[in-house]
């Protein structure tokens, strides 16, 4: 997989955690919010992890 390809799907999976969150009705907004803020970091940290190591 591709540098692109790894990013677009932590992106995907960053907005779909907390939509899917706020769809469902069981988390407050702030949570919902809060989930997507640590989802970015762990993307970011993996994005740049990724980039290190290719």
């Amino acid at each position: 997989m591709t540098y692109t390809g790894m990013q677009a799907v932590l992106l995907i999976l960053v907005l779909v955690f907390p939509l899917s969150a706020l769809l469902a009705r069981r988390v407050p907004v702030r949570t919902a919010l809060m989930y997507g803020g640590i989802w970015l970091v762990i993307a970011a940290a993996l994005a740049i992890v990724i980039r290190l190591f290719t």
